[in-house]
């Protein structure tokens, strides 16, 4: 299915068996075209009640070879597993003690790692927070 465009830009749609995509589907898996209707530099909300589009978008970025980092409320490994994150560091908001975790009420430090990324990544990358 294509997606629907506003102003000639691909937007959000959905395939047939309603998993959300950019662009179209080649046998249920994300196309992006670029440009996607995304705007480097920028950020963006995507409001519902589960983060699915978030990570589904998220992973078709990351798949085209653009850095990403993962910050999320979700079990980390659960994440790396779904969504086949594994050259992606993906850093638990948890009060649980560990190495890439960070305390929900810690937004400072996020703050640095986050600007800390973007920094390592001159040429572009991508930022998914979950939480």
């Amino acid at each position: 299915m294509k997606a629907e465009t506003e102003n000639d830009r691909p937007v959000l749609g959905k395939t047939e068996n309603d998993r959300p995509v950019l662009g179209k589907t080649e046998n249920d898996r994300l196309v992006l075209n670029k440009p996607f209707g995304l705007e480097e530099g920028t950020c963006y909300l995507v409001r519902g009640k589960k983060a699915e589009t978030s990570y589904l978008l998220f992973q078709a970025i990351v798949e085209q070879g653009t850095p990403g980092l993962c910050i999320t409320t979700r079990f980390p490994e659960k994440v790396r597993s779904r969504y086949r994150f594994a050259s992606v560091p993906v850093w638990w908001i948890s009060f649980v003690p560990g190495d890439q975790h960070y305390a929900p009420n810690a937004i400072g430090v996020l703050a640095k790692v986050i600007e800390g990324f973007v920094d390592e990544n001159p040429a572009g990358c991508v930022v998914l927070l979950d939480g």
